[in-house]
This record gives structure tokens, C-alpha cells and sequence, in this order.
């Protein structure tokens, strides 16, 4: 569990409900985000750009970029 590796609560149980989120987990919560959206921001700049494809081959006729 992610709360474990990380030594933290990211969220209020009573039991086993999930009643909240801590200040911990809000402020993981909003990281989570900002890596998310790099990572479309990443997606979208690879599909805008067609020298960021690379191919690999051992024939020399069959490579290209």
C-alpha cells in the first residue's frame, strides 16, 4: 500500500470507510495531478512532433526514422 511505502495517511477511515483525506493526502493528491498532467503534456508534444519517433532494425534497408 502506498501509505505504508510512504509512512503516511492519505486518508480518514473509520474502519474500513473512507471518510476523508488528510492534509498529507491533499497536498499528494495535488501532486498526483501535476505529474498526470505532464505526462499528457509529454503525450501531446510526442503526437505534434514526428522526429520524436525512433525505429530500430537490423537490416539497414528496413530502418527508418
Amino acid at each position: 500500500m502506498l501509505e505504508e511505502e510512504l509512512g503516511i495517511n492519505i486518508f480518514i477511515r473509520n474502519g474500513k470507510q473512507l471518510i476523508g483525506t488528510t492534509e498529507q493526502g491533499k497536498v499528494l493528491l495535488e501532486k498526483f495531478a501535476q505529474i498526470l498532467d505532464l505526462v499528457q503534456e509529454i503525450k501531446d508534444y510526442t503526437k505534434e512532433d514526428d522526429t520524436s519517433r525512433i525505429s530500430f532494425s537490423d537490416l539497414p534497408q528496413l530502418a527508418y526514422a
